[in-house]
């Protein structure tokens, strides 16, 4: 009896595979080299940090931004970037919207503390009997 799948060696009905297209070829390329870029750039700007004693909020978001290219899986990646942009929309939108209350808040002004300070301080004005010709 012939192996069930002796018959098939022989058969070419599957169409070869496919080549990838320039434009395909030349994008992955071009994310490789750009990926590249952004590694070496975040890399030296974590070094320079670090050297200049940048704050350690700075260096953080650096190092997270590296090992998001580093080290998460592409999959993961998309969810990191989204998650990234939808926080930096966030933002933006909180630091250029108007204010509500604009009315109602203002600052806390230390009008009658300086007050009391600039009279503790305050030199008397002088006398001038002393230089009297009188």
């Amino acid at each position: 009896m012939a192996h069930p799948d002796s018959s098939k060696a022989g058969n070419t009905d599957k169409p070869p595979p496919a080549r990838r297209s320039r434009v395909v070829v030349a994008l992955k390329w071009l994310y490789t080299a750009g990926r590249f870029i952004a590694i070496c750039i975040l890399s030296a700007l974590l070094i320079a940090g670090l050297i200049v004693g940048a704050p350690w909020r700075i260096n953080a978001v650096i190092g997270l931004l590296l090992a998001n290219l580093i080290i998460v899986p592409r999959r993961l990646r998309i969810c990191f970037d989204a998650l990234v942009g939808v926080i930096f929309v966030a933002v933006v939108v909180w630091v250029f919207s108007p204010d509500i209350d604009s009315a109602r808040w203002k600052p806390y002004m230390f009008d009658k503390e300086q007050a009391l300070i600039e009279a503790e301080r305050m030199i008397p004005p002088a006398t001038s009997k002393c230089c009297d010709s009188t």
